[in-house]
């Protein structure tokens, strides 16, 4: 399955067909996309947990060190999205009242870019893992690949945090 036909499917899946943004029930669909990204970033989490051991074994300490930024990145985003402005109309870190067509479009636009990239993320940590299982030498670049688009993904959701508080 592509990425693009995965994120569609996790996105309709949130979303139901984003009925939940055009009626209003915004709260709703920001806890899918919170389960949804707490659900990869535990995936990614894991395979960085077995990469780990495996450069352990291997005596691999570059590779680790950029393993521990990634380990740190993920935290940091996990944080951000735990933490971070809900859209809704009630509660402490709330945000948004009833939204217009353009802002559910811009809104729709964030999420579906946020899980994109985190998709891309989730099967590159699959390439590099799967390379692993084959005995294949990992270069340190394809780690710092990785530990890009989880910043690239990490920023992304910013920017729609961003968004959520200039609604108010």
């Amino acid at each position: 399955m592509s990425a693009a036909s995965m994120t569609i499917t996790s996105v309709m899946k949130i979303y139901g067909q984003y009925q939940a943004y055009k009626n209003s029930k915004i709260r709703e669909t920001d806890k899918g996309l919170r389960e949804e990204i707490g659900r990869r970033t535990d995936i990614i989490l894991t395979h960085v947990n077995t990469l780990e051991n495996r450069f352990l074994e291997s005596s691999l300490a570059s590779h680790i060190l950029v393993l521990n930024k990634i380990r740190e990145c993920l935290t940091d985003f996990s944080n951000d999205v735990q933490f971070g402005i809900v859209g809704g109309s009630s509660g402490v870190n709330s945000s948004v009242k009833k939204l217009k067509k353009k802002q559910i479009q811009s809104l729709i636009t964030h999420d579906l870019a946020v899980l994109e990239r985190l998709v891309k993320s989730t099967h590159k940590v699959n390439f590099i893992v799967d390379l692993t299982n084959k005995d294949e030498e990992i270069s340190r670049s394809e780690l710092l690949e990785l530990e890009q688009q989880l910043n690239g993904v990490k920023n992304r959701y910013s920017d729609r945090v961003t968004f959520l508080g200039e609604l108010k």
